[in-house]
């Protein structure tokens, strides 16, 4: 990430935790002026931005399949 990009980052964030009092308003609020600053060029990969915000979380990933067998 470009150093620009992690300065507008910084500065957005905290405008947003002064703004709102929610972390769900938080998160919005941050996505929604990526969104506008950083228009996507219509390819896939540009300008998709996702914004998570919290105190406390994890995640789990799994990939798999079940397969039963006849016999």
């Amino acid at each position: 990430m470009p150093e620009s990009f992690e300065l507008d980052a910084i500065n957005t964030a905290l405008i947003a935790v002064d703004k709102y009092k929610h972390l769900k308003d938080v998160a919005l609020y941050i996505k929604q002026e990526y969104d506008r600053k950083y228009p996507g060029s219509g390819k896939a990969t540009e300008g998709v931005y996702h914004c998570i915000v919290g105190k406390s979380f994890s995640s789990e990933c799994g990939c798999g399949s079940l397969q039963t067998f006849a016999r």
